[in-house]
């Protein structure tokens, strides 16, 4: 199966590709990202399948807002103004995770990691989805990251149902702050340091 090619303006149709449980290639405001709708089990199995990603590590779910953080975390006062002051932007944080069935655990853990993307087009397309999507970096996991469609199509024509055009606007992944304790730890050094965090 030939992987389609998207325009990014087709925000709508983006929207509804993921609906129906299908995998779609994003630019972001960092690297590339692969999406799939959080509440889908089969479409999430597709994902770890196509990114030949093992179980054990977990994708960052992707959202547009604090109230759909909220949905499905346990944010304390000071949580909430991590999110405010820094989000959007290319930082991913981990919080406790409520127990309940909104989206998927997909990785059997009792924390979520969350991102709101500083980038116009998957704000716009999360618009017109009931729940976030997981977005891990739109490779294989033995490949580099990718920050063109071009490089994408190279890694995963085939293997994913669509790529949105264009570059995204960054070649370095999001850096990934632990905030589920009073000290903030930093599990990945991406564009934001953490002295950089208000």
């Amino acid at each position: 199966m030939e992987t389609l090619l998207i325009s990014p303006k087709e925000t709508q149709f983006i929207a509804k590709l993921l609906q129906k449980g299908q995998l779609v290639a994003l630019p972001t405001d960092t690297v590339y990202g692969l999406g799939c709708i959080a509440n889908n089990p089969q479409a999430i199995n597709q994902l770890r399948i196509a990114k030949k990603r093992p179980d054990e590590k977990a994708f960052a779910y992707v959202v547009n807002s604090i109230e759909k953080i909220e949905a499905v975390c346990q944010l304390s006062p000071r949580d909430r103004k991590l999110i405010e002051n820094n989000l959007p932007g290319p930082i991913t944080f981990i919080f406790n995770k409520k127990d309940n069935d909104l989206i998927v655990n997909e990785s059997n853990l009792s924390t979520l990691a969350i991102r709101i993307p500083n980038h116009p087009l998957i704000l716009e397309v999360l618009q017109y989805l009931p729940v976030g999507i997981y977005l891990p970096s739109a490779n294989l996991s033995t490949l580099p990251s990718t920050s063109s469609s071009k490089e994408v199509y190279q890694q995963l024509n085939s293997r994913i149902d669509a790529i949105v055009e264009g570059h995204s606007d960054n070649q370095i992944a999001s850096t990934i702050i632990d905030a589920t304790s009073e000290e903030l730890t930093i599990l990945r050094q991406g564009p934001i340091k953490l002295s950089d965090i208000k």
